[in-house]
């Protein structure tokens, strides 16, 4: 998106998504990439200007999404055994008050 120099009245035009809309901006004709998966090391984006055309960033793009699979599968793993860890936790602390329990009924 570019910073339009029409006048106002040319740029409104009515849409029902207002909070969506950016009076002011138009196209720039040029293509945005971006990886918007949370990776660690940021969030990767390319972007295409009249020297670097998209064609020419499509081998950097193809690499960049092949090496977040592992880092993505990495993550996923990591997430799945805190969750485990987490429901041992809670069983752990769940018997511990039953036991409790049954000691005070006695």
């Amino acid at each position: 998106m570019v910073q339009s120099l029409k006048q106002w009245e040319e740029q409104r035009k009515w849409t029902a998504f207002i909070e969506y809309c950016k009076s002011g901006l138009d196209s720039s004709g040029f293509l945005r990439i971006s990886i918007t998966t949370y990776l660690k090391g940021g969030r990767p984006e390319w972007v295409e200007s009249q020297k670097i055309k998209i064609g020419q960033l499509l081998p950097t793009i193809v690499s960049a999404i092949m090496a977040a699979g592992p880092t993505l599968e990495e993550m996923k793993r990591e997430h799945e055994e805190q969750q485990k860890r987490h429901r041992e936790a809670e069983e752990r602390r769940y018997e511990a008050r039953r036991l409790r329990e049954i000691d005070e009924k006695r």
